[in-house]
């Protein structure tokens, strides 16, 4: 009885086979299409297909449309690097696991209206892609769970639109801080390489005394010790904090002043006159050329 359902079972398998290698056969006559390499993009919708072999042999497709057929998984896929587009809405999918983190260049994953049940599985596997921008999931199970756009949004932070609707910035905000919000502690942390210690930030408001402490720190750097030019670097103010703050450098306030050669009222090279040894001698007798210095410009930032 086994080898009798083993035949019966090869024989089916075979017969979608079929199906598909004459669905192939036929688009390829009706697109002028002789060899592999020419193959860019493949429309088989509206077949019933349930088995594909492997797409491998066509090294350039970029665009696949299987949209409404009865398939529930997808092998065929897997080593079909250069795809950017993939249309399999309207079929029985039900896990896409191990399915699409090969595929680096995809752009656009349509997955609507299928039986994927499997969230966390989801997630993971789109992850994998980093250049993903469209994707639509909508009318499939895992719909139904909570958080499901955040969650999604989160672990595909590429993404610009998402079941047909734009993600928007307070999107990926509010799944930083749901999923991760250590991360985003840090990021309000970060400013001019420094990372302050900001918990309990209401407690240390009240421990403020505003008044100014005095200039602590003042230096001048010379060009030359005979050069009128030079670059100061203003004192630092600080706010006369709590000893604990104090210690901790947790809040100042910087005053910086940057000098330096404005060239742009100085002659460039192509606009020097030069003259013949007569000309030369005329113009030194009739009028004086006027050399201006470079002057100083100052930048104050608080």
């Amino acid at each position: 009885m086994e080898k009798k359902f083993q035949i019966y079972d090869l024989a089916v398998h075979k017969s979608a086979f079929v199906k598909y290698e004459n669905a192939l056969k036929e688009y390829f006559e009706k697109n002028n299409i002789y060899r592999d390499k020419d193959v860019h993009e493949l429309y088989l919708p509206l077949l019933e297909l349930k088995e594909l072999r492997s797409l491998d042999r066509f090294k350039n497709l970029k665009i696949l449309w299987l949209q409404s057929n009865q398939l529930k998984t997808l092998p065929f896929i897997q080593n079909c690097f250069s795809l950017t587009e993939i249309y399999l809405q309207s079929n029985l999918i039900q896990s896409i696991e191990n399915t699409f983190r090969n595929l680096y260049n995809l752009n656009v994953l349509f997955l609507q209206t299928n039986q994927i049940t499997d969230l966390k599985i989801t997630v993971k596997e789109l992850s994998y892609l980093k250049h993903l921008r469209n994707l639509n999931l909508f009318d499939n199970p895992i719909c139904l769970e909570k958080n499901y756009r955040h969650l999604v949004v989160y672990h595909v932070p590429s993404l610009a639109i998402f079941d047909r609707n734009t993600v928007k910035q307070i999107e990926r905000v509010q799944a930083i801080r749901k999923y991760e919000p250590e991360k985003l502690a840090v990021k309000k942390k970060m400013a001019f390489m420094r990372c302050l210690d900001v918990s309990d930030w209401s407690k240390r408001q009240d421990q403020l005394n505003i008044s100014k402490c005095d200039s602590i720190a003042s230096f001048n750097f010379s060009m030359s010790d005979d050069s009128p030019f030079k670059f100061t670097k203003h004192s630092k103010t600080e706010l006369c904090l709590s000893p604990s703050m104090r210690n901790n450098g947790t809040m100042f306030r910087s005053v910086k002043e940057y000098s330096f050669f404005d060239w742009s009222k100085v002659d460039l090279y192509e606009n020097k006159t030069y003259f013949e040894p007569e000309q030369k001698q005329k113009n030194n007798e009739n009028q004086k050329k006027i050399v201006e210095l470079p002057q100083i410009v100052t930048l104050r930032f608080t």
